[in-house]
């Protein structure tokens, strides 16, 4: 790698942290990023202890180990889920953690698996997003809950018809 190139990845993790999730000194960061960008995942940990994060979690995820799942696991396996990310995900957010997610999937990973397995992962996963599954009321109540615990009282909660948004 160029000394010019990981000046730029150093500067694209600091802006991540700084500006993109706007951390804050003694704020935790959870941070999720596929395998092949462990470099960056690094430099952002860096970053965000510079900037003074009390502890940065980082979850990684590897797209080799969902295809050897889809290719060898049992039948059994297409009706099971992981929540643990999901959880920990939701504790992050409920501390007030900061939470950074660095994305770039292989839209063709599963490409020639078996389609009725992919649909039941599919379904178990959308069954837990549900939040009935995890929580009470409305969004706009979660919403003023948050905002409350966080101080921002000024801050109006508004029913839409359009979905979800956001309006200073």
């Amino acid at each position: 790698m160029s000394p010019d190139f990981e000046r730029k990845l150093d500067n694209y993790a600091r802006l991540a942290v700084e500006v993109g999730v706007g951390l804050a000194p003694g704020q935790r960061l959870l941070l999720r990023a596929p395998v092949e960008c462990a470099d960056l995942a690094r430099r952002i940990t860096v970053a965000a202890y510079r900037a003074g994060a009390l502890l940065v979690d980082v979850l990684f995820d590897d797209e080799a180990n969902t295809l050897s799942r889809f290719q060898h696991a049992p039948e059994a396996s297409f009706d099971e889920i992981s929540t643990w990310s999901a959880d920990a995900l939701i504790k992050a957010s409920e501390r007030g953690d900061a939470i950074l997610r660095v994305h770039g999937s292989n839209p063709d990973l599963l490409a020639g698996q078996n389609g009725g397995h992919i649909a039941r992962v599919q379904k178990n996963l959308q069954r837990y997003s549900e939040p009935a599954d995890r929580y009470y009321g409305s969004g706009a109540m979660l919403a003023r809950l948050l905002l409350d615990k966080h101080g921002l009282t000024d801050v109006a909660v508004e029913q839409s018809d359009t979905g979800d948004h956001y309006d200073p």
